[in-house]
């Protein structure tokens, strides 16, 4: 029959194993995402409604401007490859 000492001990063990397999699911894909430092993040671009380009050439809309925060956070520069 077990005892609660060693119930207890059983306990702690399961929580730091739960502990560690949970930080290591949140620190894990900042490795696995991790780029070369200064290659491009290649963005599909296509006109509408939420992705536009001016007469001179300059991007706007509700995607673009979305891209550009990400880019504020990450340091991500982006690579427009225009498609439909």
């Amino acid at each position: 029959m077990m005892n609660c000492a060693a119930g207890g001990q059983r306990k702690r063990i399961l929580i730091l194993l739960l502990s560690l397999i949970l930080t290591a699911a949140f620190v894990l894909p900042e490795w696995a995402f991790a780029q070369e430092p200064g290659k491009p993040v290649r963005v599909g671009w296509y006109e509408s409604s939420f992705n536009t380009k001016d007469d001179d050439g300059r991007r706007s809309g509700y995607a673009y401007e979305y891209q550009m925060k990400l880019a504020a956070h990450t340091g991500w520069k982006y690579e427009y490859v225009n498609g439909s």
